[in-house]
C-alpha cells in the first residue's frame, strides 16, 4: 500500500485540508503555518513562497518539513 496525500485531496471533504498554491501563498503569512513536502526544495511550491518566509525545521525520509516565521517564533 503506498501512502500518497493527493489521493485525499480528490475528496469534496478534502478541499479544506488541501490547498492549492494560490491558496498556499495567500495564507502563509496568515498565523501559524506547516508544510511537509517531498519533493526537492528547488521543485516544491516552497520556492514559490516568499523569499526567506519558510525555514526548514526537519528533513528525513524524504520528506522535509517547514514552518513560516510565526510558527518558529521568530523570523526566517
Amino acid at each position: 500500500m503506498a501512502s500518497n496525500l493527493a489521493y485525499g485531496a480528490t475528496f469534496a471533504d478534502g478541499r479544506e485540508r488541501f490547498w492549492s498554491p494560490e491558496r498556499l501563498g495567500r495564507e502563509w503569512g496568515a498565523g501559524r503555518r506547516f508544510l511537509v513536502s517531498t519533493v526537492a526544495p528547488d521543485r516544491s511550491v516552497v520556492g514559490e513562497l516568499p523569499a526567506g518566509s519558510a525555514r526548514l525545521l526537519v528533513a528525513a525520509g524524504g520528506r522535509r518539513l517547514y514552518a513560516n516565521a510565526a510558527a518558529a517564533g521568530t523570523a526566517p
